[in-house]
């Protein structure tokens, strides 16, 4: 019998993979920046992806090389902890899959590091960006997808200014002058197009908070859901303080909602940027008060002059997103879910589960600043 070729075995990611696993991302996925610069991404997956804390190198990202030495397919991972039911599981984020074009074995490549990946073998392996051919491997390898965290929903309040956005991120270059006509339209539109303009929200009112306070409600207002985060003190820091680093998002604003009689209802956290753009992390609520406290939310965007909202759809925020006037939804990537536990493929099929925010590609820099 012919022995197998050792070439193109998945093995964990080094530091000395760096320099070309960042050339292998900027010729995959190609910067649209001209700022972005190897040297960057090469400091950015060493901060983040081989500061492993607590975990080790086999619960990171991994790669394989082929016969020439060249790496033919890499998967950039990060390892978190996930409460799934009754236990604690050292669950892996996939973040990237890349081919090397310029490799001969890339396809049989991603292949072999694919089949790594098999629901068999994993605790608890997600991905929030899959990609249509992604979705369908991991499906008809038994693994399952989340149909509502598929979704972005958004919420808009100033639709000239949203569409001046828009027409910046697409590279055209707007004067000043257009700016200030789409924020002057902008309180003509509002006062003639009704749903623009948050409601007010009566009875519960929102007051900042620290981010460690925030975790503290978080892990006890998700206590509910079979599948959630740990909130582990050590590693949400970590995450947030990656978050905070990332320049596309903008400030941080952390808020809890309570009643009149000082009755917590819920908090949220939100990122906004200079364009006025939130991006929604996390909702936590108690069971009944979801639409209290998004209530509190957007109006609370809206006084802040965000001209858009968005944030990953969650079950239990469907139906007072439903009452919510200028709300819509779009596809925003496969969120998939490979394990080999019948308890968590069964709290999955049933959305038991809370994840978003801080626990998904939210504040990666890879999937927003350095495309």
């Amino acid at each position: 019998m012919q022995k197998r070729d050792p070439s193109l075995a998945p093995r964990p990611l080094t530091r000395q993979d760096l320099d070309d696993v960042s050339a292998l991302y900027e010729n995959v996925f190609r910067f649209r920046k001209s700022g972005a610069v190897r040297s960057q991404i090469s400091g950015y997956l060493n901060d983040v992806f081989l500061d492993l804390r607590t975990y080790g190198e086999e619960d990171g990202s991994f790669l394989c090389r082929d016969s020439e030495g060249l790496i033919a397919a890499a998967i950039l991972a990060l390892p978190m902890s996930i409460r799934c039911v009754d236990e604690t599981v050292a669950a892996r984020l996939l973040c990237c899959l890349m081919k090397n074009p310029e490799s001969s074995e890339a396809k049989a490549g991603a292949y072999r590091l694919c089949m790594s990946l098999h629901p068999r073998t994993q605790d608890f392996c997600f991905t929030d960006t899959a990609a249509a051919r992604s979705i369908d491997f991991v499906r008809s390898g038994g693994g399952e997808m989340l149909p509502f965290q598929t979704l972005n929903w958004r919420r808009i309040f100033r639709p000239l200014t949203f569409i001046a956005n828009r027409r910046l991120s697409s590279g055209a270059v707007l004067p000043g002058l257009a700016k200030l006509a789409a924020r002057a339209g902008d309180k003509l539109v509002r006062r003639v197009v009704s749903g623009l303009a948050a409601r007010p929200s009566n009875g519960f009112r929102s007051q900042p908070i620290d981010p460690e306070e925030f975790r503290i409600i978080a892990e006890r207002l998700t206590e509910r859901y079979a599948i959630r985060p740990t909130w582990d003190k050590e590693e949400y820091g970590w995450l947030v303080e990656k978050a905070l680093s990332n320049p596309v998002l903008g400030e941080m604003h952390v808020r809890v909602v309570a009643d009149d009689w000082d009755t917590v209802a819920g908090a949220y956290l939100y990122f906004m940027d200079r364009h006025r753009v939130a991006r929604v992390f996390h909702v936590v609520h108690e069971k009944d008060r979801a639409a209290d406290v998004l209530t509190c939310l957007f109006a609370e965007l809206d006084d802040a002059g965000a001209c858009t909202a968005t944030g990953m759809a969650q079950a239990d925020l469907l139906i007072p997103l439903s009452s919510e006037p200028r709300v819509s939804y779009r596809f925003r990537g496969g969120f998939c879910v490979l394990s080999k536990h019948a308890h968590v493929i069964d709290a999955l099929r049933r959305n038991d589960v809370y994840l978003g925010g801080f626990y998904s590609e939210a504040w990666n820099r890879l999937a927003m600043d350095f495309l």
